[in-house]
């Protein structure tokens, strides 16, 4: 396995959870332990650092990188997938945790080298050639182990365009999409817990909130549907692309949408760049889902801000 993949784990100001993903990593029943094992530490301020040439010190195959400046979290993980060297590349995050009982199936699959991606998670995942549900696992960073073949420099181009929509890992996905792919699903998750179950999750595109730095609207007011709907341009295929759009959820695309965006405007100042963006990835019939999902969202807050309104006047 030494000679066929790359690991490469990104950071930045983590620390305690760097820890016990180290400790996982490096445990005794690590398959990981003796694998080339790159750290990319966007140039952390807190006890990462020591951490990090602490374990190098103890483990000479941990190569552990520092940038002179914050990349952001989408940033390092395009510098991961465009550096890779090994036959397959597997990149993971500063708070994951590792089940191993569940490696021996995912660890064949790399062997026999007969697929250009292996699933490492299953959480969605309920028909292995359902390409909607691999697609939609794959927004989980550590589920996808990519083949480095398939990484490109168009392809690398298409990870670094899609940083701002939040997912530019996708970029590697939808190649393999693309190329009809071979994909490996397991049975078992590797990583049972992930980052989101444990500590809320940060927004990966955004700088250090510490440096007054004025951040774009548009990336400000980015959030998951908007970057899963215009990651999805990057599948060539229309017929495909609907098909992963129309099944991003059990309960179908337009619940999803109305949902989606009802928190566009909840949350996100009803960014109408947002509704642009995603309207310009649909097709005809999910164009007038789109639609209706935003009259709709308009009625409800109408009778909504009406009905409160009477209340006050009430009073």
């Amino acid at each position: 396995m030494k000679d066929i993949l790359g690991i490469f784990l990104i950071t930045y100001n983590r620390d305690k959870y760097l820890k016990d993903t180290l400790e996982s990593a490096f445990s005794a029943q690590s398959p990981l332990k003796s694998l080339d094992f790159t750290i990319l530490d966007n140039a952390s301020t807190d006890g990462t650092e020591a951490l990090c040439k602490e374990y190098a010190s103890k483990y000479p195959n941990i190569k552990y990188i520092r940038h002179n400046k914050n990349i952001g979290g989408n940033g390092n993980i395009a510098r991961a997938l465009a550096t890779a060297v090994k036959e397959y590349v597997w990149v993971i995050c500063d708070d994951d945790l590792f089940d191993w009982s569940a490696w021996p199936p995912v660890e064949e699959a790399i062997k026999s080298k007969n697929y250009d991606l292996v699933l490492t998670v299953n959480k969605f995942v309920k028909d292995k050639q359902n390409i909607a549900q691999i697609f939609k696992e794959l927004t989980f960073l550590p589920a996808g182990i990519y083949k480095t073949s398939n990484i490109t420099g168009g392809v690398i181009q298409n990870i670094l365009a899609n940083i701002p929509n939040m997912f530019p890992h996708l970029g590697a996905a939808c190649a393999v999409i693309n190329n009809k792919g071979k994909i490996f699903v397991p049975e078992k998750e590797v990583i049972p817990l992930r980052g989101a179950d444990r500590t809320p999750c940060e927004t990966l595109y955004l700088r250090d909130k510490e440096e007054a730095v004025y951040v774009p609207e548009s990336i400000r007011n980015m959030f998951w549907a908007v970057g899963y709907i215009n990651s999805a341009q990057m599948i060539k295929d229309k017929k495909t692309r609907a098909y992963i759009l129309n099944n991003c959820s059990k309960s179908g695309f337009f619940a999803f949408i109305f949902t989606r965006f009802r928190d566009n405007k909840r949350y996100y100042k009803d960014n109408f760049r947002n509704m642009c963006s995603v309207w310009c990835c649909l097709n005809f019939w999910q164009k007038i889902q789109f639609a209706f999902a935003l009259l709709l969202i308009e009625i409800v807050y109408f009778h909504c801000n009406f009905s409160s309104g009477k209340k006050t006047a009430g009073k």
